[in-house]
């Protein structure tokens, strides 16, 4: 049977966490502990020098992180100003459980709520390399779950059905040509990154975990549209929205090409399974 923590213990724990999570002062172009934030019994009991210690590890731990959670957007926004986010967001949502991994869940939403950049194509880029960041993430951290294999019946009734997304599977639109970007980043994370400029036309991808390791494939924009339609809707419902919106000269093409994209799709591994 576990007995109750002492007391002091207790108040102890719970005065030398809060020492530990004093923002680092940020005053001097340089992050540093300030110990006179301090409990001062704490720093009378023990040493504010040595919780200092702890203090900047427990900081540049959390940094560390999100860097590696979020690496496209920490590269692109710069490393002090992406941890003058990171901060904000942690003390607003503290670390509570046992895996650090779990420690930046919810940054994406408070980075996009709270984000400030003049130069709007600036902005753009910012929200657009946090949810490819967070993308790659999610599938990465997802089970990889059994894939969707049509049967006989299925394919019968293939049109009445929904298709179960599978939680390994992400799609991403990049304006800004910030896929191969992350990829340049990781290879080389200490390189300069400049914002760059807006392509002409988007470029729709999927990113897909599997056994043999993080996927990305390169996507039509029709394509991408049909399995977000396919998310949503049922499969007759979601081709219907699909031909109304294209144009005539679309129409021509789109049973064939839906074929294709629908088969390809359940080849990848897209989804886990069908609702009727």
């Amino acid at each position: 049977m576990s007995r109750e923590a002492p007391r002091w213990l207790a108040d102890f724990q719970a005065r030398f966490g809060n020492a530990i999570r004093t923002p680092l002062d940020r005053s001097s172009g340089t992050l540093t502990a300030t110990p006179g934030a301090y409990d001062a019994r704490l720093s009378a009991e023990t040493s504010a020098d040595r919780i200092a210690v702890y203090n900047r590890q427990y900081w540049f731990r959390l940094f560390d992180v999100l860097h590696s959670a979020f690496p496209l957007t920490a590269r692109l926004l710069g490393f002090w100003e992406f941890n003058e986010y990171a901060g904000k967001f942690f003390l607003a949502k503290p670390p509570r459980g046992w895996d650090l991994d779990d420690a930046p869940n919810g940054f994406e939403i408070f980075f996009r709520d709270t984000l400030e950049r003049e130069n709007e194509d600036e902005k753009l880029a910012l929200l657009e390399s946090i949810r490819i960041d967070a993308a790659w993430r999610s599938v990465f951290r997802a089970p990889l779950t059994p894939p969707f294999r049509p049967s006989a019946d299925d394919a019968a009734r293939l049109l009445t059905l929904q298709l179960t997304p599978s939680p390994s599977v992400a799609f991403v639109e990049d304006h800004f040509a910030l896929m191969e970007l992350r990829k340049n980043v990781l290879a080389d994370f200490d390189r300069a990154v400049a914002f760059p400029p807006r392509l002409s036309q988007a470029r729709c991808w999927a990113l897909a975990c599997t056994e043999q390791g993080t996927l990305q494939m390169s996507l039509k924009p029709r394509e991408m549209q049909l399995f977000a339609l396919l998310r949503e809707f049922p499969v007759g419902e979601a081709l219907a929205r699909l031909e109304h919106a294209c144009s005539a000269e679309e129409r021509a093409e789109l049973p064939e090409r839906t074929r294709q994209w629908l088969a390809r799709s359940v080849e990848q591994n897209f989804w886990s399974g069908v609702q009727t």
